[in-house]
Parts: structure tokens; C-alpha cells; sequence
């Protein structure tokens, strides 16, 4: 976590410190009702369907001696997760980090994004429509953007996926 003080501290505004604070905190735990998946960590991704053998993949950083967080250099680049037991009468959004695009859909409804950050560790988000909550489940899938133009190792890719509940 040194480096990310370091960016805390980096911060000038007080406010913009204790939200960083809490992300670091809430990372892997969103709250009551919320989930949380680490893609390509089969022990802390239980909503991933998708199986680990044929769908994790390792970024390579820095020589191998990335400081990043170690969820954010494995990834997976098109997930499927699935969520039941949802609240029918909740708001839900759906928030990951990855690499590139990430073109998501729900039970297979394309959604645009009301934040779309491109870079790892940075957030995009995604307002899950009351409708599809209606049920109780989910299914989230992604498809893959068409990148035959740039180097395999540019590729979009997701690292984690948060279903929180507002």
C-alpha cells in the first residue's frame, strides 16, 4: 500500500484523501448486498463462471517487479459472472477495473457507461437497470472489442468486478 499513500498524500483536497481511503478499505468487502470478484482468483471470484483453465491470463509489469495490486495483473478477457439472490426492489451498480474496453452486457442488454476510465486500477461503472433486477439474477458478459489493429498484449482485459448495491 506504500505507493498508494503516496498518491493520498499527493492529494490536495481532504475529501478526495478519506474517498481514496475508503476505496483502499472497501476493495474486496463493498457492503451488505454488495459483491465483489477478483476475475482470475478462483478462491475470492464466486460468481465468475467462467473456469480458470481456460480463461486467466497474467500481465507482465515492470520486469515482473509491478507494485500494483496483484488482482489488477491477472485478468480474464471476456468473463462471465453470474449473481442470484439479488433484491428486487434495489439500485445496483456495477463497477470494474481491467485494461482498454469493456463492452458489458446484462442479461444480454448492452449498457453504456456512466464512467469509463481505460487504464489498470482505474474505474468504470455501469447503472444496472431496475428491470433486469427483477428476478433476482443476473448475468454479466462482455463482449470482445474488435482489436485486430493493435499487439495481443494491448488487448482489453477485465481484473475485478464489483455488484453494489445502492
Amino acid at each position: 500500500y506504500q505507493d498508494e499513500f503516496k498518491k493520498i498524500n499527493e492529494l490536495k483536497n481532504v475529501s478526495e484523501k478519506i474517498e481514496h481511503l475508503k476505496t483502499i478499505r472497501d476493495w474486496e468487502n463493498p457492503g451488505v448486498g454488495s459483491y465483489y470478484d477478483d476475475i482470475s482468483n478462483i478462491a475470492n471470484s464466486p460468481h465468475v463462471t467462467t473456469t480458470v483453465f481456460d480463461a486467466v491470463d497474467f500481465v507482465w509489469l515492470d520486469d515482473g517487479k509491478s507494485r500494483i495490486r496483484l488482482s489488477s495483473q491477472v485478468y480474464q478477457n471476456d468473463p462471465i459472472l453470474e449473481y442470484e439472490n439479488l433484491d428486487p426492489n434495489a439500485r445496483y451498480i456495477l463497477r470494474l477495473t481491467g485494461y482498454g474496453d469493456a463492452l458489458l452486457r446484462i442479461d444480454g442488454e448492452r449498457l453504456e457507461p456512466t464512467l469509463y476510465n481505460k487504464e489498470i486500477e482505474q474505474f468504470k461503472e455501469f447503472i444496472v437497470p431496475k428491470r433486469v433486477v427483477g428476478d433476482g439474477k443476473i448475468t454479466v458478459t462482455f463482449d470482445r472489442p474488435e482489436e485486430s489493429n493493435i499487439n495481443w498484449r494491448d488487448y482489453s482485459r477485465i481484473s475485478d468486478v464489483w455488484l453494489i448495491k445502492r
